[in-house]
Formats: structure tokens, C-alpha cells, sequence
């Protein structure tokens, strides 16, 4: 009965870090393009979209995601709108040339 439980809390606790891994605000790499805390959270908050996910799209050619990311406005988002541009580069350089990256 012990071990049972001991097992249980075990997994939870797995379950609980994995969620909070992957859930995060902290910066990310998509296919090795760097995604910065700030644009993960203005996106999230100002556009309502998980920006790795479509960069993630984005980087196997599918028109729509790259058109999409190219399109979100940061304006507002000070610091972020460079980290946005910065991400805009480097996918770029990534459908060109995937191996650069």
C-alpha cells in the first residue's frame, strides 16, 4: 500500500514539472531559432497565440504560419517588437538555408 502511494506522488510530481516545462514563459528554441521571454509573453497576452507553436508551423514552409508571424503586431510591445524581428531573421534564414541555423 505504501509503495502504491509512494509511486503516485511520484508520478504526479513528473506530471506536475512536465506541464509546468513545457507551459513556461522562459525562453525557448524552435527547430534553433532563440525565442525570448518577451516575445512568448506579449504574444500570449496582446495577440492570443502561442507564438513557438507557429513558429514551429512556420518552419516546415507552410505559407499561412509564416505569413501569420510576419503579421503580429508588436508595436506596442516596446522591447519585444526587436525580439519579434530578430525571430522574423532567423526564420528567414532558416527556410533559406535550414543547415545555417
Amino acid at each position: 500500500m505504501f509503495i502504491g502511494l509512494l509511486i503516485c506522488i511520484v508520478l504526479l510530481l513528473y506530471v506536475v514539472v512536465v506541464y509546468y516545462a513545457y507551459n513556461s514563459d522562459s525562453p525557448k528554441y524552435v527547430n534553433g531559432i532563440y525565442v525570448s521571454e518577451l516575445a512568448i509573453i506579449h504574444s500570449r497576452k496582446q495577440c492570443k497565440i502561442d507564438y513557438c507553436r507557429l513558429l514551429k508551423k512556420a518552419t516546415i514552409n507552410d505559407a499561412n504560419p509564416i505569413k501569420q508571424l510576419t503579421l503580429l503586431d508588436f508595436s506596442s510591445g516596446g522591447a519585444s517588437g526587436y525580439a519579434h524581428g530578430a525571430v522574423i531573421v532567423d526564420l528567414i534564414s532558416y527556410l533559406f538555408n535550414p543547415l545555417c541555423l
